[in-house]
């Protein structure tokens, strides 16, 4: 029966990012945070993109916020290259965040903007900034009347949130008691972008086809392999990670998404429920399950304490690798392992599902060159998608579609997980002194006894 079940899927998708054209009541896209990294690299270009495809309303206005002393033609720097056009709709506003007075020259502008429109605008607000800042750029927005009525109001306020959503799950609560005194929850979008990307999708476009769930259990699954593998350090973010970690910045998000999304009933339209439901069943992790590892230099290459404003005493994790198993009639007995770090010897992000009665296991590539593939063929073509991840999520918030963003339960459950992890390794310093790999290598060895106890090893990645 597993022969035949197992039969090469090969389909091609049509555009999974591209949904029916914005309404068209101008639209306001405020970006905090606009001279920031995110914003040159992916939201910037992401607007830029779409204008020139033609799929924002005919009338729309990009708003940058900043602390820095721009004019609009300082700002409008940011997107050489674009039609004259395209740069009168561009302007900057100088906002301290820290500063309630300032955010009435926000104010001011948007009502001009508005009164140029001839018609009140639906507004985009983007927070690119500090976790720090969420909650006082939320409760600002309130005190100053920017935020539309969700219930009664002819325009739309909608918030996209970047992560990382709090810091643990405390902060998490906090941060969602905050801002909800000022959004209903159908106004906040949490944005991981990794549900966008079209590695993602085509997990979420394969599993919804169906022709594996007879056989996606534990009575024909042996275990699940996810990993991600930067070249990489940290370069010149050592304040970011020296508050953030890898278990903040890449675990609690990226990978658990992918692990839930692999592990959740059949994909419907109703995804973040299936998932929120998969993650609260994950067994609390235990410590000798979980391993995590900081990188020391090799053949020239600068260890972690040797990055420009790491602290020599530094026991930030730049690895982490764990053994998660699922307290479900499905996945009863079959582990699911991660790993995840920089300095390791590819760029990779992939999943591998290991079967019981076959050597090869099923494989999605997330990156680079997205694809799924089984006995080394390539069993499903890419999606197609149109669109880069950042194009796609505005594209998601301007047609109010939420699919692709994280909701407050599931954002809960991932930091449940995690948090008292966070916790001991903030309390307790390593067993083995970091650093505890060289870097160009796959980690600390005890990432191996993880898989080799179990008579496992890691999947040696093909490309």
């Amino acid at each position: 029966m597993f022969k035949s079940i197992l039969v090469v899927l090969l389909f091609s998708s049509g555009s999974l990012a591209c949904g029916p054209h914005p309404e068209e009541r101008p639209i306001i896209f405020v970006i905090f945070g606009a001279t920031g990294d995110l914003a040159a690299r992916k939201i910037l270009p992401a607007l830029s993109n779409l204008a020139r495809e033609e799929a924002l309303p005919a009338k729309f206005a990009v708003v940058g916020v900043g602390r820095r002393d721009y004019t609009h033609e300082d700002f409008r720097k940011h997107f050489q290259g674009t039609d004259a056009d395209f740069q009168k709709k561009i302007f900057y506003s100088k906002v301290p965040f820290e500063e309630p007075f300032s955010y009435d020259n926000l104010k001011g502008l948007l009502l001009k903007i508005d009164q140029d429109f001839g018609v009140k605008s639906n507004r985009i607000f983007f927070l690119a900034t500090q976790v720090s800042f969420f909650a006082p750029i939320v409760e600002q927005l309130g005190v100053h009347g920017m935020i539309a009525d969700p219930v009664h109001g002819q325009e739309w306020t909608r918030v996209m949130i970047e992560k990382p959503f709090g810091h643990d799950l405390e902060s998490a609560i906090a941060l969602q008691s905050s801002i909800e005194q000022t959004l209903a929850e159908s106004q906040i979008y949490r944005i991981d972008h990794y549900l966008a990307k079209e590695g993602v999708q085509n997990l979420i476009l394969f599993r919804s086809k169906g022709d594996f769930e007879p056989c996606w259990n534990n009575r024909y699954i042996d275990h699940v392999q996810i990993t991600m593998s930067e070249e990489i350090g940290i370069g010149s973010r050592a304040n970011f990670w020296e508050e953030t970690g890898l278990l903040r910045d890449v675990v609690q998000n990226h990978l658990l998404q992918v692990l839930s999304l692999l592990g959740s009933d059949l994909p419907d339209q109703n995804i973040s429920k299936k998932k929120t439901k998969l993650l609260q069943e994950i067994r609390p992790i235990h410590l000798n399950d979980i391993v995590r590892g900081q990188y020391g230099p090799q053949s020239g290459i600068l260890g972690y304490k040797q990055e420009l404003g790491v602290p020599t005493t530094s026991n930030v994790e730049t690895f982490a690798a764990a053994k998660l198993w699922i307290d479900n009639e499905r996945w009863e007995g079959v582990p699911f392992y991660f790993r995840a770090g920089k300095r390791l010897p590819v760029q990779l992000v992939e999943a591998a599902v290991f079967f019981k009665q076959d050597p090869y296991p099923l494989v999605f590539r997330i990156q680079p060159n997205p694809k799924v593939f089984w006995h080394e063929r390539e069993i499903a073509l890419s999606g197609n998608t149109m669109h880069e991840a950042y194009e796609t999520l505005l594209l998601d918030c301007m047609n109010g579609d939420r699919n692709r963003f994280v909701e407050k339960e599931e954002q809960y459950a991932a930091w449940r997980l995690l948090t008292p992890i966070l916790h001991d390794w903030h309390s307790h310093a390593p067993l083995k002194p970091f650093p505890n790999y060289p870097a160009g290598t796959w980690g600390p060895e005890e990432a191996l006894r993880l898989l080799s106890e179990d008579g496992r090893e890691w999947r040696d990645p093909i490309f």
